[in-house]
């Protein structure tokens, strides 16, 4: 059998050398492709409603000849708000999908505030923040439930790896 080469990842070169690809495209669908596809939609979805946000606070003054005041900036500041997490949440999807821990955590990280402060927003009751809160808490769920499975796997894997070295020098 000659070396695998880089001019021979076609499907034959690959069964030729042994390695079943289509397990290989099976196994990167799963949660962690679920939870990519999440990431994508939370984003677009916060992303695109952050841009209306500031869009409608924007033509309003602009309607009204509104001053540019503290108001103001908090408004605008919302739909960064909204934005900024939503970026960052469709530029990791790739990362999410292929279950990078750091991708995981990041994630968490830019939507955990964005639930407490839609949260916060919620006892104002001029618009449904709950909602938010409850789309972010369950994708925030989905990534704790990820990031424990894949800790839990990765131990489980070093203690095999531990018992079969310890089998070896005996």
């Amino acid at each position: 059998m000659k070396p695998l080469e880089q001019s021979t990842l076609t499907a034959a070169g690959l069964r030729e050398h042994g390695t079943n690809r289509s397990a290989h495209v099976k196994e990167k669908r799963g949660p962690h492709s679920t939870l990519a596809w999440a990431a994508v939609a939370l984003g677009l979805l916060f992303g695109i409603a952050g841009i209306f946000h500031t869009t409608a606070v924007i033509s309003v003054a602009l309607r009204q000849s509104k001053p540019y005041d503290f108001r103001m900036v908090s408004l605008l500041a919302t739909g960064g708000i909204l934005v900024y997490p939503a970026l960052i949440n469709i530029g990791i999807s790739r990362w999410i999908k292929q279950g990078h821990p750091w991708a995981l955590a990041m994630s968490a990280v830019v939507t955990l505030p964005l639930m407490v402060y839609e949260a916060l927003l919620v006892p104002a009751r001029h618009s449904n923040q709950m909602l938010g809160v409850i789309i972010n808490g369950l994708y925030l769920c989905f990534l704790t439930i990820a990031w424990v499975s894949q800790s839990a796997f990765a131990s489980r894997l070093r203690d095999r790896g531990t018992n079969a070295d310890a089998a070896v020098t005996l």
